[in-house]
């Protein structure tokens, strides 16, 4: 058997996923370790990583208007599968991630015996429920369309991993059990995400930090500052990020006058994501769906505990009140109280403390690289 492989990793053609980059690029850092060469084949935009065992391959589309990015996005997975044909002979394992919906390459990938590899970031059928903003009326139809893409990828891929127990129960993936593996593939540059301010200097600042759409339950978080400000008038609200909703979010904060407690940061560059963690005592993040997102790790790097939903593998990492705290559910009075009660609570500063010594003993970048060094070799030898 080989020491090293080649690679092809697939990830959504969509260039506009900022956020997308920052995972991608990380676990390409990551993969590159244990590997000989490595094909990237995505829509995001990867500038900043030049290096002779990496080669990318763009396939950009759109995501609006619909009718044209789904044409674009059928175009785009045409463009995968001919790069595929035509560079098989080079390719020991395809690796599908942040995309579990290219339907087209993966066929095409078992018809000419590549191995496959589906890497669960997330849910595209659960995440097509929730964005009412782009599907509207028809989101139920996406949805069943891309539960059906995502059922035929995880049929056809030899192996799929998953970041914990928790993503196989909510994902309805136990079918799959025989073929699936758990592991982390995220890790922190400390260098960067670290604490700069202490948490006892800190303002009373609650924070969000990511994409502004439906599945990642911004406007519920939205509607529960009012809630939070009647009862702590003292508290202020940092939103970072951008996406469909921002115009209705401006139209909510306006609508309940507390534009002067809220600052909409917009989007920034993820390497100054830590000056604004470390301005704030809370990060709330309400999603209905997630894997593992980046910012909650990137937070408690920062010493600033996270209030989040128990989705994904989420509670595998946030033990609540021990380095973190969790929602029951993320309808926006019980965020608001929970928001208040996290503020409130004489252990905070312990919690910070505590979620700080977590990453820094569970995602490392050597963890990182064993890991997947470790995942590609038992595939490859089976």
């Amino acid at each position: 058997m080989k020491d090293k492989f080649n690679i092809c990793i697939i990830t959504h053609p969509f260039s506009s996923e900022v956020v997308g980059r920052s995972i991608l690029f990380n676990f390409i850092n990551s993969l590159v370790r244990s590997s000989n060469k490595v094909f990237v084949i995505t829509g995001i935009t990867m500038d900043g990583i030049m290096r002779e065992d990496i080669t990318f391959i763009n396939v950009s589309c759109s995501k609006k208007p619909l009718i044209i990015s789904i044409i674009r996005y059928v175009m785009a997975q045409i463009k995968i599968s001919v790069y595929l044909i035509s560079m098989h002979k080079k390719i020991d394992l395809v690796i599908l991630f942040l995309n579990n919906t290219t339907v087209l390459p993966t066929i095409v990938a078992k018809l000419l015996g590549i191995r496959i590899i589906t890497i669960v970031t997330g849910s595209s059928s659960k995440v097509a429920k929730e964005r009412q903003a782009i599907y509207k009326h028809t989101s139920k139809y996406f949805s069943r369309i891309i539960q059906l893409f995502e059922d035929i990828n995880y049929t056809l891929s030899d192996n799929i991993v998953v970041y914990s127990q928790n993503i196989i129960n909510e994902y309805n993936l136990s079918k799959y059990d025989k073929k699936i593996i758990q592991s982390y593939e995220h890790f922190i540059n400390f260098n960067n995400f670290k604490i700069l301010t202490s948490f006892n200097k800190r303002d009373n600042i609650v924070g969000y930090v990511g994409r502004l759409s439906e599945e990642k339950g911004i406007m519920h978080f939205v509607r529960s500052i009012p809630i939070v400000l009647k009862e702590d008038p003292d508290i202020n609200f940092f939103i970072v990020g951008n996406g469909l909703l921002w115009d209705d979010i401006i139209h909510e904060l306006k609508k309940s006058g507390i534009t002067d407690h809220v600052k909409m940061i917009g989007l920034i560059p993820h390497d100054n994501i830590p000056v604004y963690l470390n301005q704030m005592k809370l990060l709330v993040l309400p999603s209905f769906t997630e894997g593992l997102p980046n910012v909650i790790i990137e937070s408690m790097a920062c010493g600033t505990p996270t209030l989040a939903t128990p989705v994904g593998s989420i509670p595998d990492i946030i033990a609540d009140t021990k380095n973190g705290y969790l929602l029951k559910n993320n309808k926006p009075g019980h965020i608001a109280k929970c928001i208040l009660d996290a503020l409130h609570d004489t252990n905070i500063d312990m919690i910070s403390n505590n979620a700080e010594k977590y990453v820094k003993e569970h995602f490392t970048f050597e963890n990182a690289v064993e890991n997947n060094k470790k995942i590609v070799n038992d595939i490859m030898a089976t």
